[in-house]
């Protein structure tokens, strides 16, 4: 499941489709399924942007449509942007039930980290060094929970030109927790 950016800034959904749809090419070969959970107060919603917490709930509800759509299967939670801090919450609020987390672009420099609720057992984050939204000094949260963290050198916040590490930092993750 991935949610998306919520900055606000340009042409953010235009990139931010460019992100998720890279990330879709790959769900065939993995054999996962991608389903986009994040959209209040954006294009036609009828939502309005709730700093997060209605953006949480809706993500459960996309979530729970996961679990009827497809009993039986591990359910992990992808994030991007402001996503990733709605999917950390949910991750959290879900903790026992959620296989994995993984995050790209954790916007540390706008959103505080949760200081409450255990974790899921797998966490994941990317980021690049040109994010001007990133200050890796405030990853300190995620390497405590024992976070995996990638950093992807030269890479801006939409990871122009390099989806495929966006790709393959998903796909490299999830077959290791399916397969260890």
């Amino acid at each position: 499941m991935e949610f998306g950016d919520r900055q606000g800034h340009g042409d953010a959904r235009r990139r931010l489709r460019q992100v998720a749809v890279g990330i879709g090419r790959s769900e065939g070969a993995l054999r996962w399924r991608l389903r986009g959970g994040y959209r209040r107060g954006v294009g036609r919603s009828e939502g309005a942007y709730d700093e997060g917490v209605g953006e949480i709930d809706d993500a459960e509800a996309a979530y729970r449509w996961l679990q009827q759509q497809f009993p039986g299967l591990p359910n992990f939670i992808w994030g991007f942007s402001f996503g990733s801090r709605v999917g950390l919450d949910l991750s959290i609020r879900l903790h026992e039930e959620v296989a994995g987390y993984l995050a790209v672009a954790w916007p540390t420099n706008f959103y505080s980290w949760p200081e409450t609720g255990t974790w899921p057992a797998r966490t994941a984050f990317l980021a690049g060094t040109e994010d001007e939204f990133v200050d890796f000094d405030k990853m300190g949260p995620a390497e405590a929970h024992e976070g995996r963290i990638t950093i992807l050198e030269g890479a801006g916040h939409f990871f122009p030109g390099q989806l495929d590490h966006v790709r393959s930092y998903t796909a490299d993750n999830l077959n290791h927790w399916l397969h260890g």
